[in-house]
C-alpha cells in the first residue's frame, strides 16, 4: 500500500483516542465478579491501525471464550 493510499483522515487524535480507550470497561481479573472482555478495546485498536496499513488478528482464548487477544 502507498502512502497515498493510507487514510490517516479516518484515524482520530491522540487525545480523541485516549478518552475512547480509557472510556471502554475492559478490566482482567481472575475474579468472574470483575473480570470484563476487552473485545471492544480489541475491536477499536483494529480499527485504527488498518487505515494505516497496520493490519490486526485477534482470537478468543479456549480456556477462557469471554476474552480477546
Amino acid at each position: 500500500m502507498s502512502q497515498s493510499e493510507v487514510n490517516v483522515a479516518s484515524v482520530p487524535g491522540v487525545k480523541d483516542m485516549l478518552t475512547r480507550l480509557i472510556s471502554l470497561p475492559s478490566i482482567s481479573s481472575a475474579s468472574a465478579k470483575w473480570d470484563h472482555s476487552n473485545e471492544a478495546v480489541v475491536r477499536i485498536l483494529a480499527e485504527w491501525l488498518e487505515p494505516l496499513a497496520l493490519p490486526s488478528k485477534s482470537w478468543k482464548y479456549r480456556a477462557c471464550p469471554a476474552n480477546s487477544t
